[in-house]
């Protein structure tokens, strides 16, 4: 299947670990009566991360050192927002003109990253067709939970 990278990594975790969608359901469902505790703005905190490493991977750090995650951080960052991104699936495609200006604005000054609390998915998949990171690696696209 070509599917885009996010979609390939959510079959690959639940795969890997197939009781992980389950657990991140339970965390939700238990969000707010038990730790880990996030607010109700958050779809799922990356303080869940490690609660769910421990029930997906029982070895600690060492359960999650396979393909993918070499400790408790790496596994939080990745699974968390494809939890998040699970839910709606939303990928963006932006115009390519527009996507070069932006991609080529500088950063500069503060942020307004309230902005940031009002996009119209918990998580979001940008894609970034042709664009690299600085150490040369390709860039398919990025989450933005």
């Amino acid at each position: 299947m070509n599917w885009p990278r996010p979609k390939q990594l959510l079959v690959k975790c639940g795969r890997q670990w197939p009781m992980l969608w389950k657990y991140v359901d339970l965390a939700r469902a238990e969000r707010g009566r038990k730790p880990p505790r996030w607010p109700d703005w958050c779809y799922l905190s990356t303080t869940a991360g490690p609660f769910l490493m421990e029930l997906v991977c029982p070895f600690g750090n060492e359960g999650a050192k396979s393909q993918s995650f070499d400790s408790v951080e790496s596994f939080s960052r990745m699974v968390v927002p494809l939890a998040t991104w699970r839910v709606t699936q939303g990928i963006y495609r932006i115009d390519p003109e527009v996507a070069e200006a932006i991609w080529n604005t500088p950063i500069e000054g503060q942020l307004p990253v309230e902005l940031l609390f009002h996009l119209p998915e918990w998580c979001v998949y940008v894609e970034t067709p042709g664009k690299s990171l600085s150490t040369g690696k390709c860039l398919e696209g990025f989450l933005r939970i």
